[in-house]
């Protein structure tokens, strides 16, 4: 009797499970070993580090390019340089005078922007060029002019004796030309789906 009860319950448990009854995914053989698999793999694909912040910030590269050029534009106009003559005559030197190169700053700093707005229009293959090489020309050109005033000075064909004092517009042209070229730089890691390693 007892063997007969038994049986009639097996019988009776699998006539109540229907067709569609199946087992879940995470109650099948190796569901839970393959779900850790996956997960490791995607989190193994996600860049870390500063590689990562910089990927998830990519998106203020074109921004930061066309606010930077203007601080470049501006910069060239302002004061480059104060300049004493004999402790009594005292002028101004500006980026945009015929002996500095503001005017090349100025051009570089138009560039600047344009760099920025195909950053921001998803041009990354050029803007980031763009970005990158006005970058470097601008920070260049603010340490020639920085050079030549403090070794000769505005007046190298004169033999005066002047005492120059940088200004601030030198150092903001310089600042924002490295924030253009910083911006390239950070244009280059914007987010990228891996593709799937073998």
């Amino acid at each position: 009797l007892g063997v007969a009860g038994d049986a009639r319950g097996r019988g009776a448990s699998v006539a109540a499970a229907q067709p569609w009854d199946l087992p879940s995914s995470a109650n099948r053989p190796g569901a839970g070993a393959a779900g850790a698999t996956g997960g490791a793999r995607d989190a193994a694909r996600r860049p870390g580090g500063w590689r990562g912040v910089l990927g998830r910030c990519s998106w203020l590269a074109g921004p930061v390019a066309i606010c930077a050029g203007l601080g470049v534009i501006l910069a060239s106009g302002m004061r480059w340089a104060t300049v004493k003559a004999y402790g009594l005559v005292e002028f101004d030197v500006h980026g945009t005078d015929p002996d500095q190169h503001g005017r090349l700053t100025v051009v570089l700093g138009i560039l600047a922007v344009a760099a920025g707005l195909l950053l921001a229009a998803g041009r990354l293959a050029w803007g980031r060029m763009l970005a990158i090489m006005t970058g470097l020309m601008v920070p260049l050109t603010a340490t020639v002019d920085l050079v030549h005033l403090y070794r000769e000075g505005p007046f190298a064909d004169n033999s005066l004796t002047t005492d120059v004092i940088v200004g601030p517009g030198l150092w903001l042209a310089a600042a924002c030309g490295f924030l253009v070229f910083l911006a390239g730089l950070a244009a280059g890691f914007t987010h990228r789906s891996p593709g799937p390693r073998s």
